[in-house]
């Protein structure tokens, strides 16, 4: 994971920072993405990318590899 370092800045009531392009590259993220910021230690914090139900269904359904013979694929199946 690359680490940079960068500068709070002001913004309202609150703090805003901007995103290395190098991170923004490695986490392929794009204007209008949800991201989480979670603390990790006293003075660390990792940054990743909500991933939406929706987001992850459109993943699935452009999957193209084939899947092996025999494989089950709804809930139904795997108990009977």
């Amino acid at each position: 994971m690359a680490t940079k370092t960068v500068k709070l800045r002001k913004r309202g009531n609150g703090l805003w920072i901007t995103i290395p392009a190098a991170i923004v590259r490695e986490r392929n993220l794009k204007p209008g993405d949800e991201a989480q910021f979670a603390q990790i230690g006293e003075q660390e914090f990792e940054l990743g990318r909500v991933c939406s139900q929706f987001g992850a269904v459109e993943k699935i359904l452009t999957f193209s590899r084939v899947m092996p013979p025999g494989l089950v694929t709804s809930q139904e199946e795997a108990n009977e």
